[in-house]
């Protein structure tokens, strides 16, 4: 996959008729005669061989007519040779399709050799990874550090090492490419905060970051996926394999008594995200019991992840931070460019692991057995798989109700450009993804994101914009088959009758495939709209401002038509059902900030304060359309009999806090910091509405003190970090302190109501206290890292 310029592709065909064109398509069985020797245009050539061949061209009219002068050699010979001689040193290329002739530019492919070297003692490094942009090919060095690889013109070369820092190079020529690679010095790679960035060096908090380079190329869907494996202290675990299905994380294990209480904040570009699902357990529930509203966001269109685990880092987001936030950095437009950007990929999925189950002989030997120890006489009412069913079947039902193949199709573009003041980003992507069930059922995805980036000239005045749109289909049976694939007997009937209907056996068992007759549907709709600028008002002295917006919409449906049901169910009557569910959430969040900095010759001083105004509103309603008497009107509630109205949401959540931070760094190895932040939230009753949050952090990079100047050749790093602090929670439901009044079981003169739960002014924050030290190493010119915390 190439990086390119604005590209038209502008086809044009030349076509020169004969009273007989009789071209054979082999171009080496027609020849070229050339009586005498000539030098003639491209255009000439391609009419030559028209005229003698019966070809026809397509071609790119550029290409084409920059080539007028062209040696055409005296004598006879086939197509193929004739056009090889011509076009011998031009970048022209060309291919048989049928009776036409496809002119192309011909790829420059280089061979590149070098060696890489260190920066500094020109020493050769070897096993160097040297990859191609894009692309999955690469090499490494060898033990003296020489590397040789082919490449296109236009591929962008990237040297990586362990501790190095990475260098991309552009290939335009063959030419021999020496590298030297410098030591990473871990002062100059940034962590985010999301309020503010920190040298690694300088950090004091807890801050895992993964970047979009380590989970690109792997075939994730969900942004959480991408961190499996990747940050320490971080239990991630996907709820089923279906596609949309959702994931459980947990930042350093439980804080909350209340299951819904221990997700982590999600953060995506400054706004923030609901962690627990907009599904309808009464709609999906089945299917998908927590489904996760981040499969909305597309890890394409993600730069990079920072998950923040301890109270330095969390404390600045007070009531909000107690299990952890995860900082989620869409694109943005940079400095290079113009260009574009295209990927495709395709793949495949099966069942990975499968339980080994009893054949038909082992089932019956078991359960003849059993109602022998029972001293119980089979029959048909307690053994229908020994009487009434064919015991000469055996069907693994792993391999007819699990056993499909699902497939991924997975496209993006991006086009970027823009110049030293203004950039732009504008990103596509598609997703589409099938299951392993039987049927046809899918998870399909779109997405666009668009970044702007504008600067005044004199670089005081900073704004971005981004807003990000994902929809999502998703079409799946309404239960997953996994436990009928294992707890059915291998003896049991066929799916269908001969005729292809759903085979019910006489009404002796449940066929499992009526869960792909009865389906759910779910349409999600996801905008995200940030915009932030800032204003330098004088030397080190700035103000920022952050605006966000996020709609999420859901409508889902269930459906359950009557031929889903057995023969006798529809002899007896039954009738189907529709039960539909809409859900809409709207946060809106204004964060207004100063940052100041100073610096003197030995210290460094930063502080910041800033406020958080959020007011999120949330409205739903499910409802069960019943009493269809036919199948062909399902999807349309006004043709239902009756409705149930089974749940209505219409809530709002208001929260406001002032938060500060002071950071002093004493030359450059002593650290200290201070967090402070009160929050209020509208989940509280009066008097318990507002609760203080902080933290403290210190830090020593020992490896900065003069008496160990002399082993720097060893230790490269070296810091002591410890922070304390606290924060809280208010991760429960809306209204919760108010007293709740529900109609009574058994009225009082045709009706009643009776105290659900009493009133609690008590209802409060929950508290989280966190105290943490750590320590981290580097050696060898930070060849080998380390990080400890407890």
């Amino acid at each position: 996959m190439h990086k390119v310029g604005f590209i038209v592709f502008i086809f044009g065909a030349a076509m020169f008729c004969t009273a007989k064109v009789q071209a054979q398509g082999n171009l080496n069985r027609k020849t070229i005669t050339i009586p005498v020797a000539r030098r003639a245009s491209m255009m000439d050539v391609m009419r030559e061989v028209q005229m003698q061949a019966g070809f026809m061209f397509v071609f790119q009219p550029l290409l084409v007519e920059q080539h007028v002068d062209l040696y055409l050699p005296e004598g006879t010979r086939t197509v193929q040779q004739f056009l090889d001689t011509v076009l011998l040193y031009t970048p022209i290329g060309f291919e048989e399709r049928g009776r036409n002739i496809i002119i192309f530019r011909k790829l420059t492919i280089f061979t590149i050799q070098g060696r890489v070297t260190d920066s500094q003692t020109g020493e050769p490094l070897p096993l160097v990874s040297i990859a191609v942009k894009d692309e999955n090919k690469g090499t490494v060095t060898d033990a003296d550090g020489n590397y040789t690889i082919k490449v296109i013109k236009g591929d962008i070369l990237i040297f990586s090492y362990a501790g190095r820092v990475p260098r991309r190079f552009k290939i335009e020529s063959g030419d021999q490419l020496n590298v030297t690679l410098d030591a990473l010095i871990l002062d100059v790679v940034t962590i985010n905060t999301g309020y503010y960035t920190v040298p690694h060096a300088e950090a004091v908090g807890n801050i895992s970051t993964v970047l979009a380079t380590e989970f690109k190329r792997a075939p994730v869907s969900n942004p959480v996926q991408a961190l499996q494996g990747r940050v320490a202290g971080a239990f991630i675990e996907q709820t089923s394999g279906i596609p949309g299905s959702g994931y459980t994380i947990r930042i350093r294990g439980r804080n909350s008594l209340r299951e819904e209480g221990n997700s982590p904040l999600y953060i995506i570009d400054g706004v923030p995200y609901p962690s627990v699902t907009l599904s309808s357990s009464l709609v999906g529930g089945d299917i998908l019991p927590r489904s996760s509203p981040l499969n909305a966001i597309d890890p394409a269109n993600i730069e990079r992840i920072d998950v923040l685990k301890d109270a330095d880092a969390t404390a600045i987001y007070g009531s909000r931070g107690a299990n952890g936030v995860v900082l989620i950095t869409t694109k943005r437009a940079t400095h290079e460019g113009p260009g574009a950007e295209a990927r495709f990929y395709r793949g495949i999925g099966q069942v990975g692991h499968r339980m080994k189950l009893l054949n038909s002989a082992q089932w019956l030997t078991m359960r003849h057995e059993a109602f022998r120890n029972d001293n119980v006489m089979p029959n048909a009412g307690n053994a229908r798989d020994l009487i009434l069913w064919d015991t000469t079947r055996n069907t693994d039902w792993q391999d007819k109700l699990i056993g499909g193949t699902a497939h991924i199709t997975n496209a993006s573009l991006s086009v970027y450009g823009g110049e030293k003041h203004t950039q732009f980003l504008l990103a596509g992507d598609y997703r589409k993804e099938t299951t392993v069930f039987p049927g046809s059922f899918d998870y399909i995805r779109a997405s666009t994101l668009f970044n702007l980036k504008h600067g005044s000239q004199d670089g005081r005045f900073q704004l971005s914009l981004t807003p990000h749109y994902t929809y999502e289909k998703t079409i799946l049976p309404v239960s997953d088959l996994t436990a009928q694939a294992i707890a059915l007997p291998p003896v049991a009937p066929a799916l269908y009758t001969e005729d292809g209907e759903l085979n019910w056996e006489n009404e002796t068992w449940t066929n499992p495939l009526f869960n792909t007759v009865q389906t759910y549907e779910g349409k999600t709709s996801n905008f995200i709209l940030n915009n932030t600028a800032s204003y330098q008002i004088f030397p080190g002295f700035f103000a920022r401002a952050s605006l966000g917006y996020n709609a999420i919409g859901r409508d889902e449906m269930r459906l359950e038509p009557i031929r889903s049901y057995s023969p006798s169910q529809i002899a007896n009557g039954i009738t189907g059902t529709h039960i539909y569910a809409r859900n809409r959430l709207t946060t809106w969040i204004a964060e207004p900030q100063l940052d100041y900095a100073m610096t003197t010759r030995n210290a460094r001083v930063n502080v910041l304060i800033g406020a958080t105004h959020q007011h999120s509103v949330q409205q739903g309603e499910t409802v069960a359309a019943m009493g269809y008497t036919s199948d062909v009107v399902i999807r349309d509630p006004a043709s239902a009999a009756s409705f149930v109205q089974y749940e209505s949401v219409n809530q709002a959540y208001k929260y406001a806090a002032l938060f500060g931070r002071i950071n002093y760094i004493w030359g450059k190895r002593y650290i200290l910091n201070v967090t402070a932040r009160r929050d209020g939230s509208s989940r509280f009753a009066k008097g318990s509405q507002f609760a203080n949050f902080g933290a403290i952090g210190a830090g020593w990079i020992f490896s900065n003190e003069s008496f160990l100047e002399k082993w720097d050749e060893v230790l490269s790093f070296g810091k002591l970090r410890f922070s304390y602090g606290t924060t809280g929670s208010d991760q429960i439901g809306d209204y919760g302190y108010l007293g709740l009044y529900g109609p009574a079981t058994w009225g009082y003169d045709g009706s009643s109501i009776i105290a659900v739960r009493p009133e609690n002014p008590g209802y409060s924050w929950e508290l989280n206290k966190k105290m943490e030290a750590g320590l981290g190493l580097a050696f060898l010119k930070n060849r080998i890292q380390l990080d400890m915390s407890y």
